[in-house]
């Protein structure tokens, strides 16, 4: 490796019995007032070389497979962080009324308090800077009115009793209610709105 000055040329001059190649660029950047050169000889094309120029070429090959499938993963991601997005903003912009009525084992309505959470069960929700917190009407039934379109947790006080309800799909108007992580008792759905606790003493204050 050497640097020249552009009219020094006779390094470039060739060498008899000699199988050079000289590399040549400009130099320093941006200034080229000289010219770096890099010179090699060629080696013989053995058995050795061709093995290790296939096995570059093969880990090449995988390397580019590997980016494509890398790259196809991420463009399949944001296409679903997309469609979610998009769809979680549609199912807010309709409102629904949830309705529930829960009795126990012993066909007696449900009157435990629920409070209304959010679908992860973290942050309790709150209409006019209070929390959500429900009781059964006379005929037993909890009610949501005009809640945005979406899942939505209910939970006891003593978190014995967790619910997941709501409607996550768009057009369908089924709802939905499933127990939720860390409930303490068990539940069969009787009709569309309505479910049973299977435990006898779990109404119990």
């Amino acid at each position: 490796m050497e640097v020249v000055e552009p009219e020094q040329t006779d390094i470039l001059k060739i060498e008899p019995g000699k199988d050079l190649v000289t590399l040549l660029t400009c130099t320093p950047y941006m200034i080229n007032s000289h010219r770096l050169l890099v010179t090699g000889s060629r080696i013989p094309y053995t058995e050795t070389v061709k093995k290790e120029l296939n096995k570059s070429n093969q880990n090449r090959i995988v390397i580019r497979f590997l980016m494509i499938i890398g790259f196809a993963d991420f463009i399949f991601l944001m296409i679903w962080f997309l469609y979610r997005l998009i769809h979680h903003y549609l199912l807010s912009k309709q409102r629904i009324d949830i309705l529930i009525k829960i009795i126990d084992a012993n066909h007696n309505p449900f009157t435990k308090t629920m409070t209304l959470y959010d679908k992860k069960g973290k942050k309790a929700l709150k209409r006019q800077q209070k929390v959500v917190r429900l009781l059964p009407d006379p005929t037993g039934y909890y009610k949501i009115e005009d809640i945005p379109k979406g899942l939505y947790c209910l939970k006891t006080d003593d978190g014995s009793l967790n619910l997941l309800v709501g409607q996550n799909k768009l057009k369908n108007q089924t709802l939905l209610i499933k127990s939720f992580k860390r409930t303490k008792v068990s539940f069969t759905r009787i009709t569309e709105n309505e479910i049973q606790l299977l435990d006898v003493t779990f109404n119990k204050a």
